[in-house]
């Protein structure tokens, strides 16, 4: 059963049309509250892993800068390479993010112009806008790879931090 379905099936049991405004008043106020949650943590996320991997990198950068070359340690070089590998992971993961939510944008604008000339019913809008905006898997993976490295650099950064003070 479609969404829009769903919602008819629904409001044939609700005859008094102030509850339906009601129940869908409290319906829209939610999603939008979710959306939004879940825009901000994203957002949040990717920040703090960018801020992270890029910032451990400049640490380790720092620290390798006071040394020899023929005195680097192989674990401050491991550490920026994990780092930077987060880093970019991270700008990946942003741009892939973009392209998808710009093209649920531009084929979500193009249907409701089908809609609206009466080339679309409300259901084949509804029910192609609920299958695509699924997030491909690979997109949150990518998070979670990023952070892996970011954990990888610290690990290997203190190792090399920790190698130098005994």
């Amino acid at each position: 059963m479609l969404y829009g379905e769903r919602i008819m099936t629904l409001f044939r049991d609700i005859a008094n049309s102030e509850q339906q405004k009601v129940i869908i008043d409290h319906v829209n106020q939610r999603w939008g509250q979710l959306y939004n949650l879940v825009k901000q943590w994203g957002e949040d996320s990717l920040n703090k892993l960018f801020f992270g991997n890029s910032g451990g990198a400049v640490a380790i950068l720092g620290f390798v800068g006071t040394l020899k070359f023929e005195n680097i340690p192989c674990s401050a070089k491991i550490s920026l390479i994990c780092f930077t590998i987060g880093a970019v992971i991270v700008i990946l993961t942003g741009a892939l993010l973009y392209h998808f939510m710009n093209s649920l944008f531009l084929l979500y604008r193009k249907d409701v112009t089908s809609f609206f000339n009466n080339s679309l019913s409300l259901e084949d809008l509804n029910k192609r806008d609920e299958d695509r905006s699924p997030l491909p898997f690979y997109i949150p993976l990518l998070g979670w790879v990023s952070f892996l490295f970011l954990v990888l650099g610290l690990i290997f950064g203190g190792i090399c931090f920790f190698a130098k003070l005994v």
